[in-house]
């Protein structure tokens, strides 16, 4: 009975070694968290209703472009973001070839200036239809779309803990059972 048992801790502690990678690995998996969110500069296509970027939000900023939130986010996160994702976009570049680009308020005006009809637009909305309708206008322009796109890090100190939790309940589970089951064996050893 004692070989019995020993050989049973033997192969559980064997168990509990070969789990430990395999719930490292789950663990690190599952330790994924939203970190933020980034605006990525959209530089070859403008978008319009038929576009992917349909499911998302946009939002209009004065002089910077149009960004495309994802619409999980609510209107508090958004309030909370949108200085956060301005800040960093107006450091993203579109690239230049060394010529000057009207801003998005002067590029409207001027429209507004050749066609009258247009002046109830806001300058926004106008500099994107005319630039869907004319790309040919896009080097002229300092007009900016971006998407935004949630950032996720993973956390090796939770996966870390994780594991160590995981696994030391997986060890008292099987020594515990293999004690169980030695002392229930005793019990009807000593009673036969």
């Amino acid at each position: 009975m004692a070989n019995l048992q020993r050989g049973s801790r033997r192969i559980a502690w064997v168990v509990v070694v070969l789990a430990t990678p395999v719930v490292g690995v789950f663990a690190y998996a599952l330790s994924e968290t939203l970190s933020g969110y980034e605006p990525t500069l959209i530089i070859e296509r403008f978008h319009d209703a038929e576009g992917p970027l349909i499911s998302k939000r946009p939002v209009y900023v004065e002089d910077v472009g149009i960004f495309y939130l994802p619409s999980e986010l609510s209107e508090a996160d958004i309030d909370k973001q949108m200085p956060i994702l301005v800040s960093k976009a107006t450091t993203l570049q579109l690239s230049d070839s060394g010529k000057k680009r009207a801003s998005i308020r002067e590029f409207a005006k001027s429209v507004k200036a050749d066609h009258p009809e247009y002046s109830d637009l806001d300058d926004i909305s106008l500099t994107k239809r005319v630039l869907t309708k004319h790309p040919e206008y896009r080097d002229t322009v300092d007009f900016r779309e971006f998407e935004v796109v949630p950032v996720f890090v993973k956390s090796l100190l939770w996966a870390t803990e994780m594991t160590a939790l995981v696994v030391l309940v997986l060890a008292t589970i099987l020594h515990g059972s293999i004690s169980v089951v030695s002392w229930i064996a005793r019990g009807f050893k000593s009673s036969a």
